[in-house]
């Protein structure tokens, strides 16, 4: 029998401290966020960023909510 191929492992995440220095506000329940990373390294496809929603106190009740919802705890957002 054949084997599967084994998939290749991803590259672990990179924490990157930054700065928002922009907020541009799209609709009334969205923003737009610029972020300053200092020295901006190429651009490579595929790549993004993870906020931790827990980290802006002005969301406490809304995430409050949603875990009482859904009964889990509110992740991080991509």
């Amino acid at each position: 029998m054949d084997e599967a191929p084994k998939k290749p492992k991803p590259k672990p995440l990179k924490k990157i401290v930054s700065k928002c220095v922009d907020v541009v506000r799209n609709t009334h329940d969205t923003v737009t966020l610029s972020f300053d990373t200092g020295d901006q390294p190429e651009y490579q496809a595929g790549q993004f960023i993870s906020i931790d929603p827990h980290q802006f106190p002005e969301l406490s009740r809304v995430i409050a909510y949603f875990e009482l919802i859904t009964g889990t705890r509110e992740t991080f957002r991509a």
